[in-house]
């Protein structure tokens, strides 16, 4: 017997729109620079990614920037994943990639910028 899929789409084109512009800015430069290293699978699915976790942050975490993001929030995120969405650990495992990988980049482009910024997911 084939395995049931759950599906709960909730990223649409007009909530992608609402994204804080600093991430969307912040995940564009990410992108770019992870482009040179990786295969255009992985920039689609890491662009995917950034989709499910900063429309759930536009719609329930206030919008707020990743730079600005707290352990509590990231259990939550991952609460409402397993909760809502039925997410195995695989599927969270691979967005808690993208988070690190974002968060790393972070540390090494934007130091500068956000002195304060600690990466929470390697935490």
């Amino acid at each position: 017997m084939p395995r049931k899929t759950f599906k709960n789409i909730f990223v649409t084109e007009e909530l992608i729109k609402q994204i804080n512009p600093i991430n969307t800015k912040f995940v564009e430069l990410f992108l770019k620079e992870k482009a040179s290293r990786a295969s255009k699978t992985t920039i689609n699915k890491y662009l995917s990614d950034s989709h499910i976790y900063f429309v759930w942050n536009l719609l329930y975490n206030e919008n707020k920037s990743f730079i600005d993001t707290k352990k509590l929030d990231l259990a939550n995120f991952f609460a409402f994943s397993v909760d809502s969405l039925h997410w195995g650990s695989a599927r969270s495992n691979g967005l808690r990639s993208f988070l690190s990988s974002l968060s790393i980049f972070n540390e090494k482009f934007c130091d500068l910028e956000y002195p304060n910024f600690k990466n929470l997911i390697l935490k």
